[in-house]
């Protein structure tokens, strides 16, 4: 599965149209092109240091940014295991998994990873936390404007062999390539002699390739065919559907506009230099790239090395530098071989689909599954818009009918509880005797009683700017008790009169 290959990889590789080494990297490349499309196992690990969490520009960072940070200095580790593009395993787990067990994020003795696998056209993932997975099914009503996922297949295929086409005539010459000799790698398949191949870039020479690859794209002479064999395959539904589409003759113009558009590129960064980008940016760049490739006689690659270096030193006196290391490794074995997937059960799974409309279904999964925390703001979003005077109001982002207008009482805004509740996904408890609302909103209890201006939250007292109000049966209650004491947030547009009410997940 070509998204589980180690990105930077991928990229880097582009640059491999080199035939000064043995074997030639252009053979590596379209070795690895083959490879994404057929069975292996890979292990790949990478590390982010940065200076970003103390630099004094950027002022105090969130915690969670600097969490994020932390773990990627610390470093985290993917484990491959792919059959072919269809049907593929990842785990994704960290250098050091006290980082994220000592965190509000994850509540577990178990160490923190994500399991994920895409077998045909679905998806499953977990953590440890849950019980069973979650199922994704591109066929299940999530196509990408209605395309099918044999349409995307197909697609990806095309493209795939186009970019094979590519590679082959893509000839730029690398400047500071070296063949380090034969030294032993050890994978968990076997020991291989492999020829270590090292390839150094800096600014300079990333800028120079860019200006190759648009100079050799906007030249390129098939590139009028690829691009009518792509829309024809991407539009042939549409066609059929709506009886009209792109010309050839539109095709090849948007192709000719794409060619004149690379070629005034190209010349804007030819006559780029060091001293314009840090007349643009306030910062002198300094980048080194340092890139080790362990490959077979016969163009297999079975480890590779990546070192990031980039500093950027502002042109204004007294202030820091910011710093970034990128570092990561991959390793490759069992190409072409037998893979076996890890065997976990099918069946009884977590639908997103079905959860997706079902708030109760939803609740059922565990309230600290770190899932469910990431996909729930997303399956059902917890926002309100209502304008005064409006019986219309867009809760969750659905427009709904009120049954009675906002208003506004001594200045202060007043709205039907039912939007209170709705945004919380909970219903409000009323006894009538003693005309008390009992209602839960993000997992705390409020009580409140219609003429008071008292309210409790989960047993203590706090005082409101007026008091409930009953109007027509309809409970009303300021804002104020859900911005002030109940954690949402709002946010007023002066010159509409609109209002946003946001209830954030904890």
């Amino acid at each position: 599965m070509k998204k589980f290959l180690p990105v930077f990889l991928a990229l880097v590789l582009i640059l491999a149209a080199c035939s000064s080494t043995t074997p030639a990297l252009t053979s590596v490349v379209l070795d690895q092109l083959e490879v994404s499309q057929s069975s292996y196992e890979a292990k790949s690990k990478i590390k982010i240091k940065t200076n970003l969490a103390d630099h004094d520009s950027l002022g105090t960072m969130p915690k969670e940014m600097a969490l994020i940070l932390k773990v990627l200095e610390e470093g985290i580790v993917l484990d491959i295991k792919q059959q072919d593009l269809q049907n593929a395993y990842m785990k994704l787990g960290f250098e050091n998994p006290a980082t994220i067990k000592e965190s509000v994020y994850w509540d577990s003795e178990q160490n923190p990873q994500l399991e994920i696998y895409t077998l045909g056209e679905s998806m499953y993932f977990k953590t440890p936390i849950e019980d069973k997975f979650f199922h994704l099914d591109s066929e299940a009503g999530m196509n990408i404007q209605g395309v099918s996922q044999a349409e995307i297949n197909s697609l990806n295929t095309f493209i795939f062999n186009a970019f094979t086409d590519y590679i082959e005539q893509f000839d730029y010459d690398l400047r500071d390539i070296d063949n380090k000799g034969k030294v032993q790698v050890s994978t968990p398949g076997s020991t291989k002699t492999v020829n270590h191949i090292q390839l150094n870039m800096n600014l300079e020479d990333v800028k120079d390739f860019i200006s190759y690859t648009l100079g050799n794209l906007a030249e390129y002479d098939q590139l009028d065919s690829i691009a009518l064999e792509y829309f024809n395959l991407l539009l042939s539904d549409f066609v059929a559907e709506e009886g009209y589409g792109l010309t050839d003759e539109e095709i090849t113009e948007m192709v000719t506009e794409l060619r004149t558009a690379l070629r005034e590129v190209k010349a804007a960064i030819d006559q780029f230099d060091e001293a314009d980008i840090a007349e643009q940016l306030g910062f002198t760049p300094d980048l080194a790239i340092e890139l080790n490739y362990y490959v077979t006689d016969d163009a297999e690659l079975v480890k590779s090395e990546m070192k990031f270096d980039l500093t950027l030193e502002p042109t204004v006196g007294g202030e820091e530098p910011l710093h970034i290391l990128i570092e990561s490794e991959d390793v490759y074995w069992n190409v072409h071989g037998n893979v076996e997937l890890p065997a976990f059960d099918r069946v009884d799974v977590y639908d997103l689909y079905e959860l997706s409309s079902d708030y109760n279904e939803l609740e059922q999964i565990q309230e600290n599954s770190p899932v469910r925390q990431m996909i729930e703001p997303l399956l059902f979003p917890r926002t309100a818009t209502i304008e005064i005077g409006s019986p219309i109001a867009m809760v969750n982002h659905d427009y709904v009918e009120l049954d009675a207008v906002p208003y506004i009482e001594n200045g202060n805004t007043m709205v039907p509880i039912s939007i209170v509740t709705d945004i919380a996904y909970t219903e409000a408890a009323w006894d009538g005797e003693n005309k008390v609302i009992t209602f839960e909103f993000d997992g705390k209890v409020a009580t409140v009683q219609a003429g008071s201006n008292v309210v409790f939250v989960d047993g203590t007292e706090y005082e409101m700017g007026v008091p409930i109000e009953i109007k027509n049966g309809v409970a009303f209650v300021p804002i104020r008790l859900v911005t002030k004491h109940l954690g949402a947030t709002i946010y007023v547009y002066d010159e509409t009169g609109l209002m946003d009410i946001y209830n954030e997940y904890e």
